[in-house]
């Protein structure tokens, strides 16, 4: 649909698609588009095994018409007359519940952070680099230790939302998380398990190893519970 860093194409997307709903007759209209795009570096024991990429958009539509809610979704944004009609149509059959949208014009509160420019950068190599390193640390703690699975995952995408009573905004992250499956060889006990997601190109896949590893270690001490 659009470049996934643009969320002010997105947001002007939406406001397309209200105007447009309002214009085939709904007394309230909403739109909420999504972009993003992402790559994954899949681990199965103690290799990297496979690698995904990924990119996906979409527009969810809101109606609202004599009190009756309607909901439509499309992913092709040459169909959005299709797909306004469809949800005006389902209102027909919703309960009536006099139903209101949000209404808007005020400050919205700005969350820092939740971008890193050198997530949108990086290549599928730094993430099989990620993902040896995870591999090595979990090794550190005990040499028996295995990732039976795990991952690196690193991506970008942009939000907006605009409704007929004011709200518009729109706004861009990225996510680089990770995680770790560990066992330890020739063990029936417990393994043990990691996850950790960031916003920032610092995420450290040694800990996510390392973690999963110590809990895998961990396990083989556990003694029953007291009835």
């Amino acid at each position: 649909m659009t470049d996934p860093s643009d969320h002010q194409h997105l947001l002007g997307l939406a406001e397309d698609a209200v105007r447009q709903l309002m214009s085939l007759g709904a007394g309230a209209a909403e739109a909420y588009v999504t972009a993003g795009t992402s790559v994954g570096v899949h681990v199965e024991k103690d290799v990297v095994s496979y690698t995904t990429s990924n990119s996906e958009s979409g527009m969810g539509l809101r109606v609202i018409r004599d009190g009756r809610l309607g909901f439509a979704y499309t992913s092709d944004p040459s169909r959005l007359t299709e797909a306004g009609r469809r949800a005006l149509e389902l209102s027909r059959l919703a309960p009536l519940t006099g139903y209101t949208l949000p209404s808007g014009g005020g400050t919205y509160t700005s969350v820092a952070g939740l971008d890193d420019p050198a997530i949108e950068d990086m290549e599928p190599g730094e993430g099989v680099e990620m993902a040896g390193q995870m591999v090595g640390a979990a090794k550190d703690v005990h040499s028996g230790v295995t990732v039976g699975s795990g991952g690196v995952f690193f991506g970008h995408g942009s939000v907006a939302i605009a409704n007929s009573e004011g709200v518009s905004i729109s706004s861009h992250r990225t996510a680089l998380p990770a995680y770790a499956y560990d066992v330890l060889r020739d063990s029936s006990r417990s393994p043990g398990f990691e996850f950790l997601a960031r916003r920032s190109r610092d995420s450290d896949a040694l800990h996510t190893g390392a973690e999963a590893g110590k809990m895998a270690l961990d396990a083989q001490r556990a003694e029953p519970m007291e009835k």
